[in-house]
């Protein structure tokens, strides 16, 4: 016990145990195929290929049943594999309580696919604020 101006302070020796993300030990279980993965996954046909601390990667096949009228892969099917890509890599970091929900998303297509794997690939750089943070993607 040490004391300073009548005012007693007791320091005790204690370890801090490193923050781990507990939603990461549950996409991590998604991945192994211990949980399922969520129903847009199972709906769209994506599948998470990997996962760690704030990176995530989605892989997906697009075919004739993601089409859009014109034989294209319809530009939702590319957001879908987009949000859920970033969705996870920022979740990845969250810790047990806490939760997000995608405000925007802005997407550039750059060339039409009609057949092909895609994988979208999220790194989470930086948690700018507790309330909001930008993902980059890469498809």
């Amino acid at each position: 016990m040490t004391r300073f101006d009548g005012i007693s302070v007791r320091v005790t020796e204690f370890q801090h145990k490193p923050r781990r993300p507990k939603l990461l030990d549950l996409i991590q279980a998604m991945l192994k195929g211990d949980a399922p993965l969520p129903p847009i996954a199972q709906l769209i046909g994506f599948k998470l290929t990997s996962v760690t601390c704030g990176q995530a990667v989605i892989e997906f096949q697009a075919g004739e049943q993601h089409a859009n009228p014109m034989g294209i892969l319809h530009g939702g099917g590319f957001c879908d594999i987009a949000d859920a890509a970033m969705g996870i890599a920022y979740a990845s970091t969250l810790e047990e309580g806490e939760t997000l929900a995608t405000l925007e998303l802005k997407i550039n297509f750059l060339k039409p696919i009609w057949q092909a794997k895609l994988h979208a690939i999220a790194t989470n750089r930086s948690r700018s604020s507790r309330k909001s943070a930008r993902r980059p993607l890469r498809i």
